[in-house]
């Protein structure tokens, strides 16, 4: 009785294993993504954009399906078809950088895939074994330096120069209307404090301190939560937006307009519908095709110029590394003139 009783028990564990393993499959993808940050949902929706385009061009004539929710369509993917795919992006003359990013891409969601059964152990194993050179490398430095240059996606290849008059204007040449307090503080906080727009989209009023003259806000791109002083013209335009009555009391500082063409204020902005206001303010003093993304470039040179500390601007600037505000950073004419030691050698 006592076997019989075992060997049931073990029948209804392994149905119960396997129904849970198949309700598992399902969902990996989602379960695997709701964990990434959504820039990088994005990046690789692209890299998987071009996968598909890749596929198509090699004669898949269903090329472009889920392969971002569905494990099944990983089952017959291979080492050799991932190979093909890095050498057609770089006979495309993409960067290493991104050839490198998308067999990452690639690698996790074939990892994902075996994990739900539907790419045996042994086929992930030699996919594993593909490699993109380095593009960090001496090696992969100069074959990134050798490849014809081609600028893909929407980022400009060089930003739109601002000057100081330019730059006070968008600041200041606003209506005093809620819409045009809301620019004026906008434009503060992207020409005077070097904000990416996701992070003014983000921004809370209860994150803004009048009375310190200090802004909290998180910077989803590093996972860090900073504190700004506010410049002069940033705590003026704040003050006014506050005194106004233009935020609530909670929810979203920076607010888009109750409909097209409004002067009324309604629910929390996104981020591409900042990029489109700055354009449309850009464009209303002459400058055109303006980002975000000047602005901080604008911030980011004028910090450099004026002698900021690199390490002072990566950090008020929310980079991960140097390499960023080195670029801002002009060279001297004397390499080792800014060196100094605390005595002389004789």
């Amino acid at each position: 009785m006592d076997d019989l009783i075992l060997s049931d028990t073990a029948r209804e564990l392994a149905q119960a294993a396997q129904d849970a393993d198949h309700a598992a499959a399902r969902e990996i993808f989602t379960q695997y993504r709701s964990n990434l940050a959504e820039q990088t949902r994005r990046a690789q929706d692209a890299d998987l954009t071009r996968w598909s385009r890749y596929l198509a061009e090699m004669g898949m004539s269903n090329s472009y399906v889920a392969w971002n929710s569905e494990p099944r369509y990983w089952a017959h993917v291979s080492w050799g078809l991932i190979e093909g795919f890095l050498q057609w992006q770089s006979n495309a003359s993409y960067s290493l950088a991104t050839i490198a990013r998308s067999l990452a891409t690639i690698r996790a969601y074939c990892i994902q895939a075996a994990r739900a059964g539907f790419i045996s152990h042994e086929a992930l194993a030699l996919i594993k074994t593909v490699r993109s050179p380095s593009p960090n490398s001496r090696a992969g430095r100069n074959k990134d330096s050798e490849r014809p240059v081609t600028r893909r996606g929407a980022k400009k290849a060089t930003p739109t120069p601002i000057t100081r008059e330019q730059a006070r204007r968008l600041r200041n040449d606003h209506h005093d209307t809620p819409v045009g307090r809301r620019n004026a503080l906008l434009m503060c906080l992207l020409l005077d404090h070097g904000l990416r727009s996701s992070e003014v989209a983000d921004l809370q009023v209860t994150d803004l301190d009048l009375d310190r003259g200090v802004i909290c806000f998180y910077r989803r791109k590093i996972h860090l939560t900073q504190t700004h002083r506010l410049s002069p013209a940033t705590l003026r335009a704040a003050q006014r937006y506050i005194d106004a009555g233009d935020a609530p009391k909670h929810g979203s500082l920076i607010r888009a307009t109750a409909r097209a063409y409004s002067h009324k204020l309604g629910g929390p902005i996104t981020p591409e519908a900042i990029s489109s206001l700055v354009s449309r303010l850009g464009v209303r003093i002459g400058l055109y095709r303006l980002s975000p993304h000047d602005c901080r470039h604008y911030w980011t040179s004028r910090a450099a110029a004026a002698g900021t500390d690199p390490f002072a601007l990566q950090e008020a600037g929310g980079w991960n590394n140097l390499e960023m505000p080195r670029r801002y950073i002009k060279a001297a004419a004397i390499a080792n003139d800014r060196i100094r030691f605390d005595m002389d050698d004789d």
